[in-house]
């Protein structure tokens, strides 16, 4: 007898189970599968390298190709933010651009210390970066205007 009502209770389990999964919803969003523009999933830390034409983790492998550092000379604004140096600089007919500041020092060719605000001439590098959407730049030269 006891092995008959365990019989129909387990029966009745497979019953309800096999119910409620079959009228479980199919178009359900499976989580951490979002996926970014070019087709990358975001969740796994991949974004699209337009470059390379692939998916890809900047961490693993940069997104540029070239490590080729490119001049730069350019008059514009110092700016401190979270304890890192950029400079606000300006073309002609283009919004105003962010360039990050690397520096072993954080004073000017004539030894005065950088202050937030100094509109300065910067001459450097243009150091690609997969990771910022800032331009980094290494300082060679950095003069304040008076």
């Amino acid at each position: 007898m006891k092995k008959l009502k365990a019989m129909g209770i387990y029966s009745l389990i497979v019953i309800v189970l096999s119910i409620v999964l079959y009228k479980w919803p199919t178009n359900h969003k499976i989580i951490g599968g979002d996926k970014d523009a070019g087709g990358c999933l975001v969740g796994a830390g991949y974004t699209w390298c337009e470059i390379k034409q692939k998916c890809l983790r900047v961490w693993e492998e940069p997104c540029q190709t070239s490590t080729t550092k490119e001049s730069f000379n350019h008059q514009g604004y110092l700016k401190q933010e979270d304890g890192l140096w950029f400079l606000i600089y300006e073309q002609p007919g283009q919004p105003a651009i962010r360039a990050n500041l690397y520096s072993d020092s954080n004073t000017y060719s004539n030894g005065e210390i950088w202050t937030s605000g100094d509109r300065v001439n910067l001459q450097g590098n243009i150091i690609p970066s997969p990771i910022s959407k800032w331009i980094e730049a290494e300082v060679l030269n950095l003069e304040k205007i008076k």
